[in-house]
């Protein structure tokens, strides 16, 4: 027989919701905009209460569809605060609907949700304490909340929990013991350790960097760093074997952390002209193209010639560009 959280209290109910979502990454907006609501509301009552009344609040606000929420107005309040179905609490209801807009806000301007939550702080009073500003009814404890439910931040289960694993971290430093599986890993996902661009060779293996390990203990995600005194931290690789789970970001906020703890400026990266998604990547968390290396590439062929001429889309891998991060 498997033993639960205590707040689990053997309710079917919600030892589904706990072995099932809480915890789980999410990276749709529409269910993360309802896993906030749901937080929202579940605010002074118990969290039974509101999935008892998960279904009703969902019907009540156009299942989440976050468009549709934004239009909600005053009389729609006043409808709500009739229905018996869902948690009738004016400053609640008034709530999701602004936070709805300020969700809408944020998808045009970070291109989702999800990735303005990924942009910020990795310290997690931080990022609740941004959460909490940035939204109505949404306390930092309760931000804290929704950002465990939804897996931005680990959750603690009991230590009589069927899921419960201690709280040693997914993400630290790459310690000597971990250079051989470092190494593996380069070998495996990259056929080479050895990272050519047109400053230099690299042997990352050897680098200073952050490792991200599985519930297995297995490495999924790598980030390796060079350092230029108080100048710049200069990312030399960057790689993540499970894409849309947020780990490459909270590697890269890794990165950052030591930046400002070491007092460092800035933090650069170069990637080449075919890289559509390292571009996208590091702008949308705050990187600024600085500068374009013409014919970089070719440059770094002449020290590696089995770098690729063509992507996998058929561009010509030529240029460099170099993309920069100042610390604040």
């Amino acid at each position: 027989m498997r033993n639960y959280c205590r707040w689990c209290e053997n309710d079917p109910l919600l030892i589904a919701y706990h072995d099932k979502e809480w915890g789980q990454r999410e990276g749709n907006d529409q269910r993360l905009f309802e896993a906030m609501c749901l937080e929202l509301f579940q605010s002074g009552l118990s969290w039974k209460t509101v999935l008892q009344k998960r279904d009703s609040i969902r019907k009540a606000f156009h299942h989440f569809e976050l468009e549709k929420v934004a239009t909600m107005n005053e009389q729609d309040v006043e409808r709500l605060l009739k229905d018996k179905g869902i948690i009738r609490h004016r400053k609640k209801i008034e709530a999701t609907i602004q936070n709805s807009r300020n969700v809408v806000r944020l998808q045009r301007e970070f291109g989702s949700f999800r990735e303005w939550i990924e942009s910020l702080p990795n310290d997690v009073e931080a990022k609740a304490a941004m959460i909490s500003e940035m939204f109505t009814y949404m306390g930092p404890i309760t931000a804290k909340s929704f950002l465990e439910a939804t897996g931005f931040i680990p959750v603690e289960h009991d230590k009589q929990c069927h899921l419960f694993e201690g709280k040693s971290l997914q993400i630290k430093p790459i310690g000597t013991a971990d250079r051989g599986e470092v190494q593996q890993f380069f070998h495996q996902h990259w056929g080479s350790p050895e990272m050519v661009l047109s400053t230099g060779v690299f042997h990352c293996e050897r680098l200073p960097g952050f490792l991200y390990r599985n519930k297995l203990g297995e490495i999924i995600g790598l980030i390796t760093y060079v350092t230029h005194g108080k100048r710049s931290i200069e990312i030399i690789s960057l790689d993540s074997v499970e894409e849309g789970k947020g780990i490459g970001t909270s590697l890269l906020q890794a990165v950052e952390a030591e930046a400002i703890e070491q007092q460092v400026r800035q933090i650069e990266v170069i990637t080449t002209n075919d890289n559509l998604h390292a571009l996208g990547f590091y702008q949308k968390r705050g990187f600024q193209l600085k500068e374009l290396v013409v014919n970089g590439v070719e440059k770094a062929r002449q020290l590696k010639p089995s770098i690729p001429r063509k992507s996998a889309d058929g561009i010509p891998i030529r240029d460099e560009l170099k993309l920069v991060k100042t610390m604040r």
